[in-house]
């Protein structure tokens, strides 16, 4: 087998599909090896970008838009590794360009998992029972000739997203519908659950010039006491007798030969039963959770190596099988959500540890392990053999830990965080001696002394959005994320995070949460039919960020669309344009330019003309061609914006970029952000200049606006009742009895009180 790792690709150009974590030991190699490294991805934070030669920003599953790319550089060869999205795209650029590669007919049998199944029964191969439905009634329907416990999933997702488990009639549609929310092609495939007699197989397989050349079969492993069927770690090699490891070799002998595959690798997923041996998964690609680094710490064989070698055609030297040392793997993750603080191994096991990888940083937030993308890293320890890797797999759960700061902890835990581009800006500013974009955008972010000293108390202002909580139960299931103060309007919030940590959010009183597919599902469907929710007309979707996960607010607008035809204004809040403008990618730009029975509307915050970036103006342009609005909520803060000049330079140019000048916020009393308030009479008289200078138009004048426990107040004359204490009394017209019909569970904040009318007042802290 290759052993050096001499510049012996100097010349080639390699398109490399991909950069997220589980993909950078292949670009790594790579380069190692003298590629030039093209890395081709629409997230243009991945990880992998920072070693590659170059990184063009398109997605890995656009295939015209990828083969546009080849030609550009002319590469010389094309490849993916560990994930499935861009197997397809692989195939059909060799293909049209005549590289090396595998058919693209082939490609697309191994990523449907109902071709692989017709393939396995034309073959004659052990396979389950199984049918391949688009609809739920069809499902219910020929789910009647399967017998047992049936085993659903998305004919073309891996990473156990969109599977389920259903053991009657009865529960098949809901797990159609899950199914086909994380299937490009609606369809799901299900069938009968085998059940093996070993721990499940799983490996990767190496071939070339049409054979197979070299394999490593191990186990998969499930994380205990969980209700969600993720692998957790594999073990290297695995406990195999001679018949299993025969028959696997026979079954891949004919994959690789009746499909017309040439060189590259296969990862699987299996089981060995008493009826016989079943490759139960099949990719046309490497391993995730490091499986070739744990096949290579195993045997020695390097399968990344091998996989580079194979996108460029060229033989790699196998040898013969050696014996292996058991590795046992795991992938570090979380049992509750939170803010991630680091992991640590017991110390009996530190000397057995040969591989570590951590892919979150302290302070990112975290989410309970349900899925592959919830893992946070991978470790591996050494055992001397197999049956003792098969019982420290058992033991491994329980010795390594995560520290995680608890939902309840993470509540006013607000680290600093800003996005590469903003910080890009603020590094370009510094060079430039431009003081005035260095200092709004620092202001914004970087914690102040005289912002961390203020001692402004937290349970007594600013709660959690007025703490409109709504605790709502359906199909026995409680409904995180949803919010109500007000007759017309839901909130919902699908994810509780953001690209940066602005110091003035009300985020920070918020725990770290994000709700898959499932649940937003089930929250559109309540939406649909509760009678609670019967006169809601528009639903508000916020966060955190909702355009950081496309996919998940696709679902959840597709549900709305078919469960709940009350609702007849979507809004949805982002500050995504600003903070990461290349992030408004095709993905994103496709949300918006979908047809539904609701009108799409946008939210932004824009604190300051300088934030207008041309990139920013770009992307707010792109989402503007698609939505009826974008409308625009400043904050006032201070030394940011808080003079006249500013804010008419402002609303100019937000009035000419299309962008609705809606609200200017008081910045809410929150710990670290004092030195942002204004007083309220010195932010009424910015107002009053503002609005009768007769240096813009009219349409672009905000309303001045306070967020306060019960909600927001527009002031006008006679709303100020009283002052005391540096507090103000402020009368508003939300009747309290309307409050707790829209929201039972809703409470009156200690600073509010009810009049003699039933409408709520309430104490606001005015700024310094």
């Amino acid at each position: 087998m290759q052993k050096d790792v001499a510049p012996v690709f100097q010349f080639q150009r390699l398109l490399f599909l991909g950069g997220a974590h589980f993909q950078l030991p292949a670009i790594k190699k790579a380069k190692e090896l003298g590629c030039t490294v093209i890395t081709v991805s629409n997230n243009p934070n991945e990880i992998g970008h920072k070693f590659s030669d170059q990184y063009e920003n398109v997605s890995t599953t656009d295939r015209e838009g990828v083969l546009e790319l080849a030609r550009k550089y002319r590469v010389d060869a094309i490849m993916t590794y560990a994930a499935n999205a861009a197997v397809e795209t692989v195939a059909y650029v060799a293909e049209q360009l005549n590289l090396p590669g595998n058919p693209l007919e082939s490609a697309e049998v191994l990523q449907d998992k109902g071709a692989f199944r017709n393939f396995q029964k034309k073959h004659g191969l052990t396979h389950p029972g199984f049918c391949v439905v688009d609809s739920a009634n069809e499902a219910e329907e020929l789910c009647k000739s399967l017998t047992g416990p049936l085993i659903v999933k998305p004919v073309d997702a891996g990473g156990s997203r969109g599977q389920s488990t259903v053991t009657s009639l009865a529960e098949v549609k809901d797990a159609f519908e899950y199914a086909r929310k994380s299937s490009m092609f609606g369809k799901a495939i299900f069938e009968q659950k085998i059940k093996g007699n070993i721990l499940e197989l799983d490996g990767d397989v190496f071939f070339q010039n049409g054979k197979l050349a070299y394999r490593m079969y191990g186990h998969n492993y499930f994380k205990k006491n969980s209700a969600f069927n993720v692998p957790v770690g594999e073990i290297f090699p695995g406990r195999l007798d001679a018949v299993t490891e025969a028959e696997l070799d026979r079954q891949f002998s004919i994959i690789i030969d009746k499909l017309g595959l040439q060189s590259g690798c296969i990862n699987f997923d299996g089981l060995a039963a008493d009826d016989g041996v079943y490759i139960v998964d099949v990719a046309l690609r490497n391993g995730g959770n490091f499986v070739p680094d744990m096949i290579r710490l195993s045997s020695g064989f390097d399968m990344t190596e091998a996989s580079v070698y194979a996108a460029l055609g060229v033989p790699y030297k196998v040898s013969s099988q050696e014996k292996a040392t058991p590795i046992v793997s795991f992938v570090i993750n979380s049992s509750q959500s939170g803010l991630f603080e680091g992991w640590s191994v017991k110390k009996e096991l530190q000397s057995r540890m040969v591989f570590h990888y951590t892919m979150a940083e302290p302070g990112d937030a975290l989410y309970e392990f349900n899925s592959g993308d919830k893992a946070l890293g991978v470790v591996a320890f050494r055992c001397d053999t197999v049956d003792e890797a098969l019982a420290f797999s058992e033991q491994v759960q329980d010795m390594v830990d995560v520290h995680v700061s608890s939902p309840d902890q993470a509540k006013g835990t607000f680290g600093f965080r800003i996005s590469p581009f903003l910080q890009g800006h603020i590094d370009h500013a510094r060079k430039l001696g431009d003081d005035r974009t260095r200092d709004v955008l620092t202001r914004q972010f970087y914690a102040s002394t005289a912002g961390t000293a203020e001692n402004i108390n937290s349970t007594d202002h600013a709660l959690k959005h007025y703490e409109a909580s709504a605790k709502f139960e359906f199909e026995g299931h409680k409904l995180l994320g949803l919010e109500r103060l007000y007759r017309r309007v839901l909130v919902v919030e699908p994810i509780l995070q953001c690209l940066a940590n602005c110091r003035h959010c009300l985020r920070q009183h918020y725990a770290p949460f994000s709700l898959g597919r499932e649940e937003l599902d089930r929250i559109a469907r309540f939406i649909g039919t509760s009678p609670d929710l019967a006169e809601v007309r528009e639903l508000l979707v916020t966060g955190g960020d909702p355009l950081l996960i496309p996919d998940k607010l696709s679902v959840f607008l597709d549900a709305v669309a078919s469960h709940a035809s009350q609702v007849k204004i979507v809004r949805i809040a982002s500050r995504l344009p600003l903070h990461q403008p290349n992030r408004i990618n095709a993905s994103v730009i496709a949300l918006f330019k979908k047809r539904y029975p609701f009108r799409i509307e946008m939210a932004t915050q824009i604190n300051h003309a300088v934030e207008l970036f041309p990139e920013v103006r770009e992307a707010y342009q792109s989402i503007r061609e698609h939505v009826e609005l974008i409308y625009n909520q400043t904050v006032l803060l201070s030394g940011i914006n808080d003079n006249v000049e500013d804010l008419i330079e402002l609303c100019d140019r937000l009035r000419y970029l299309g962008i609705e000048n809606h609200y200017l916020f008081h910045c809410v009393p929150l710990k670290g952000a004092a030195d942002m308030r204004v007083p309220i009479d010195r932010s009424l008289d910015l107002v009053r200049q503002l609005s009768t200078s007769g240096y813009i138009s009219g349409r672009g004048k905000p309303l001045f606006a306070l967020m306060t426990d019960v909600g927001k107040i527009t002031l006008y004359e006679g709303t100020i009742l009283d002052r005391k204490d540096k507090k103000l009394l402020l009368q508003t017209h939300y009747s309290y009895s309307d409050r707790k019909q829209w929201n039972p569970y809703w409470e009156l904040p200690p600073t509010a009180e009810v009049d003699k009318n039933g409408f709520l007042n309430v104490w606001y802290l005015d700024g310094e």
